[in-house]
């Protein structure tokens, strides 16, 4: 069955479901929609850390370049 047949019949049957749990499913729903499109903005701390990995990728810290390619030959991209 697609998914938006099986979604067709889900709200249907929610239709029938008790007011309380109707308002819940509805919140549900309205949680992913809100979500939709929404671009996630790291903290100042997550920035920092991003900000030390790549300065430890630009400086050659994690690895050279020799060994990246050793990596590469002997496991494949």
């Amino acid at each position: 069955m697609a998914t938006t047949d099986r979604l067709k019949l889900l709200l249907d049957s929610v239709l029938t479901w008790p007011p309380d749990e109707q308002a819940r499913a509805a919140e549900a729903l309205a949680m992913i929609e809100a979500r939709r499109g929404e671009v996630y903005e790291p903290t100042e701390d997550e920035w920092s850390a991003i900000e030390q990995g790549l300065a430890q990728i630009e400086g050659g810290d994690i690895a050279s370049a020799g060994e990246l390619e050793a990596l590469w030959k002997r496991f494949g991209p």
